[in-house]
């Protein structure tokens, strides 16, 4: 499968009305009527699900620490270094995007803390996880916080030919062949001395019985504001402003680049402060995953189970 991060057209419909492709006999087709007619009929669920169940967890994407694997006598095969490990699952992003890991996701925490020291000549990524990592340290309680977040992202796989495009006139242009919905996972220091954690939009609906509650939320959902959510999602409070820098492929102008993700768990390392250049150092104490802080989208049938007496 190819890694590039291609542009993702069902993002243009959030900021305006998708039109349907209107056929006809003779009518002559290219290739943006059939993408208009895929970006209808995605854009049209998505605006379903985000508005009937908004972003978060749908099933699985559990955040587990697995120990280190010391290495095995020579020749018996190769060790594994300690991991955070996204189990597969699925979940849904502001803009109504399924979200699907089809297996686990690794992240690497040596590789993540790097080294003790930085090398003479550190590449740029390196630099700044390294000083995100130092920024994060609180050397008061020796922990340092991290957020594990995930994002849709549209992968291209299987180049064909195809005629290429502009001024070039050679006829041996390559184009994906096949987009797959897939997804990236990302974990990000936090440097805040509290971060914001994920916020329940319902669960502060006012009143003392069932029955002003339910009086309340009618009214919520006929606000207007109600609906600009939906269309025009706003920044999750719990995400990061590093992740600015790291906009989906062909988001609109007005959207925050930050509501493309989705929080799956908050981790607490145990450190010891950096004596070199290099990042604080994980103790041997394993890190403590929570996954009950991110944000749950609950089956209707489950309402049965949980709200039986």
């Amino acid at each position: 499968m190819q890694k590039s991060k291609l542009t993702d057209p069902l993002l243009r419909v959030r900021a305006e009305p998708p039109d349907r492709p209107n056929y006809a006999l003779g009518v002559m087709l290219d290739e943006q009527d059939f993408i208009e007619e895929q970006t209808y009929h995605r854009g049209r669920l998505a605006r379903a699900l985000a508005a009937l169940n908004g972003p978060g967890t749908v099933a699985g994407l559990r955040v587990e620490y697995v120990p280190a694997v010391a290495e095995s006598a020579p020749g018996a095969g190769d060790g594994r270094p300690p991991e955070l490990r996204v189990q597969p699952g699925l979940a849904i992003d502001a803009y109504g995007r399924l979200i699907e890991l089809t297996r686990a996701v690794c992240i690497d925490l040596d590789r993540w803390f790097g080294p003790a020291d930085l090398p003479a000549s550190p590449d740029e990524e390196t630099v700044e996880r390294v000083a995100a990592l130092r920024a994060a340290f609180k050397p008061g309680t020796g922990t340092l916080i991290a957020d594990v977040f995930v994002r849709f992202l549209p992968c291209g796989r299987a180049l064909t030919p195809a005629f290429a495009r502009g001024g070039a006139e050679a006829l041996d242009a390559l184009v994906y062949e096949r987009i797959r919905d897939a997804a990236e996972v990302r974990l990000v220091p936090r440097s805040e001395d509290a971060p914001s954690a994920p916020v329940d939009p319902w669960g502060t609906l006012p009143g003392s019985s069932v029955g002003e509650r339910l009086s309340a939320l009618r009214d919520a959902l006929l606000d207007s504001s109600h609906w600009n959510r939906i269309a025009r999602p706003e920044a999750p409070q719990e995400v990061p402003a590093e992740l600015l820098a790291e906009p989906a492929p062909g988001l609109p102008s007005g959207f925050d680049p930050r509501s493309q993700w989705v929080f799956l768990a908050r981790v607490s390392f145990e450190v010891t402060a950096p004596t070199g250049t290099g990042a604080p150092r994980p103790t041997a104490t394993p890190p403590v995953p929570d996954n009950q802080i991110r944000r749950i989208v609950v089956p209707p049938s489950a309402l049965v189970a949980l709200l039986a007496e």
